[in-house]
Parts: C-alpha cells; sequence; structure tokens
C-alpha cells in the first residue's frame, strides 16, 4: 500500500508518499494548485502504482480549500479519505514532529493513513453542500439586514420619533416609501396628505389611510426633532433603507433556490419527513439538511445531539454546582438560530 498525504494552501499543495514500512517513497513535492499541478499529482500516481486500490490519498478539511483537489481525484477512482485536522495535529503531536510547514503537514497526513486510525470527515452530496451554501448565505445576510434596521431605528427615534408611535412596521412596503420620500420630520413637514396617499396608492392592498396621512404631518408640527444634521441623517435613512429592500430581495432569492432543491428531491430524503412536524417549514429543514446531510451516518440519536450541539453545558466543580445550564456554543451556527 502506498499512503498520499497532501497538504493543501490558497496557491499550491504540498504531497508526501510512505510506503507500508513507513519509509518515504519520494522527496515531499509541491505543485501549483491548477489544471497543470493537478496533471503532474496524477502522473506521479499513476507512476508509483497502476493499482488505485493500493494507493490511498488523505487530505485535511480545512475550509474548501480541498474540495476541488479531492472532486478531482475522486472522479478518477481513487480512495480519498477527508481528515478533520484537529485529528491530524494530535497525530502531530503524538508523533513529536515540532516543525509546521507544509512538508511536514503533508507526512503527517501519509503517516495518519498509514496508521488505519484515520476517521473521515464527512463529505456532502452536491445537493446538500448547495443547501448549505444557502442556508449559510441567508443567515448571513438576515443578520445583515437585521442590523441595519437596527440602525434605521436607531436614527427614526432622534429624527422623527413620532412616526414609530404611529406606524406599526416602519420597513413595510408602503412605509419605506414614505420614509425615502420624507425620511425626517422636518421632511415631513413639506408633504401634503394627497402627497402621501398617492404613494402609498401605487402598492395594492394596503391599509394605509388618508387619516394616518394627516396625523404623520400634523406629528411633524410637535415633533422634539431638534432638526441636527437634517440632510445627512435622511440621507443615511435613505442609504440604510435601499440596503434594507436588496437585502430582502436577495433572501428571496435564496429561498426560491431553497425551495426548488427541495421540491425536486424525488424519492425525498427521509429527513423532509420534517415538514410534517407542525410548526416546521421549508427553511429549517434545510438548513437541517444543508448543516447535517445524511444522518444515517449518526449511529445514536445521543451524537446527532451532540454534533448540533443542542445540550446544555454542564460546569461543575466539587460542591458548586451550575443550576441553570446554558446551551452548548458547539454545532453550527446557521442551525442553532433556525432550532433555538
Amino acid at each position: 500500500m502506498y499512503y498520499v498525504g497532501i497538504d493543501i494552501s490558497k496557491r499550491s499543495f504540498t504531497v508526501s508518499i510512505l510506503d507500508d514500512a513507513g519509509e518515504m517513497v519520494k522527496s515531499p513535492f509541491t505543485f501549483p494548485v491548477n489544471q497543470k499541478g493537478l496533471a503532474k499529482l496524477l502522473d506521479i500516481l499513476k507512476g508509483i502504482s497502476e493499482d488505485k486500490d493500493k494507493i490511498y490519498v488523505g487530505m485535511e478539511a480545512t475550509g474548501s480549500l480541498w474540495e476541488n483537489i479531492y472532486s478531482f481525484l475522486e472522479e478518477k477512482g481513487y480512495t480519498l479519505f477527508l481528515i478533520n485536522p484537529h485529528q491530524s495535529r494530535k497525530f502531530h503531536e503524538l508523533a513529536r514532529r515540532k516543525a509546521k510547514a507544509d512538508k511536514v503537514d503533508s507526512v503527517v497526513i501519509a503517516g495518519l493513513l498509514r496508521s488505519g486510525e484515520t476517521i473521515r470527515s464527512y463529505v456532502p452530496e452536491n445537493d446538500v453542500q448547495a443547501l448549505r451554501e444557502l442556508v449559510r448565505l441567508r443567515h448571513s445576510l438576515q443578520k445583515t439586514r437585521k442590523n441595519y434596521q437596527r440602525r434605521a431605528l436607531s436614527l427614526l427615534e432622534v429624527v422623527f420619533p413620532e412616526y414609530l408611535q404611529l406606524v406599526k412596521n416602519p420597513f413595510g412596503e408602503v412605509s419605506c416609501m414614505i420614509l425615502t420620500r420624507y425620511p425626517t420630520a422636518f421632511h415631513m413637514r413639506e408633504a401634503k396628505t394627497s402627497h402621501l396617499v398617492k404613494i402609498c396608492r401605487r402598492i395594492k392592498g394596503n391599509n394605509f389611510s388618508g387619516e394616518l396621512a394627516y396625523r404623520l404631518i400634523e406629528a411633524t408640527k410637535n415633533s422634539i426633532y431638534s432638526g441636527k444634521a437634517c440632510r445627512i441623517r435622511g440621507e443615511s435613512i435613505r442609504i440604510l433603507l435601499e440596503e434594507i429592500k436588496s437585502l430582502k430581495e436577495k433572501i428571496e432569492r435564496i429561498d426560491k433556490q431553497i425551495d426548488d432543491i427541495l421540491s425536486s428531491k424525488e424519492p425525498p430524503s427521509p429527513e423532509e419527513h420534517l415538514l410534517e412536524i407542525p410548526g416546521v417549514g421549508p427553511k429549517t429543514v434545510a438548513t437541517f439538511i444543508g448543516e447535517v446531510g445524511d444522518v444515517a451516518r449518526f449511529k445514536h440519536a445521543k451524537e446527532l445531539i451532540g454534533f448540533i450541539g443542542f445540550h446544555p453545558t454542564i460546569s461543575e466543580s466539587g460542591k458548586e454546582k451550575n443550576q441553570h445550564p446554558k446551551m452548548s456554543k458547539r454545532g453550527s451556527p446557521t442551525l442553532r438560530a433556525v432550532l433555538y
């Protein structure tokens, strides 16, 4: 058998090869991460053995740098091991290799393969990877959108606090159109009831009345806003509303792609039966599938719970016990956000 360890960086990857006796077959070599580099790697693998079953190839699951090389070798029919970096670090410590360099790392990975102690990391299928990308991006955009909403609300509390007392949802479609035109109490003083009603009529089905328009304009007469930095603060609100609207549209595009992936699964995966649970919607299911993948890879429910981090942390010392433990921070923050 031959054990091939690959250490991957952004621009290059280093390869070390050991035989059954643990001897170096060739000195470690480094190739660029491009088609030429992959072709040279393939030539070397063919050179040590034409029998692909006699070659084990391992690499660390560091970020997403491994993905293209892994897919290339998988397509060529090699036996691959995606290794958790924590495991290779522990093996590194046991091997007492103090140096930290790409050549050493690739040798450590090859040695770990040879030891037979390698635990393969999960490699998601195409649809699972697609859902993972979508739900993580959605989570990030949601956080950014909420942050912009908080900033907009903070500004409105200063430049038009009365508006927030009269309008329940300041980020509704009609409200955003009004605030874009009249972002502060000073701007609203220039408005007429007919102007506001005309803006509202562009959106069908809204319940914005002429009476509310009148009350908004009247509220500006007794507004406590001092008028300080009126023009700049008004422009800031406009920009924030533009960003909030843009993010909302992007999230809707992501939701459409998620729905398309979930509806295209035939036959449905076991995880999709989660939709039958009251209160569980497509976004929760998509996040679960994207972050967890195939639940069959867990031997027990406890393993799945531990992977998700869906358990309280226990902190005890002697007679002291934590009577109010908090939920664990382990696992995917994206998944935790939709579960609790």
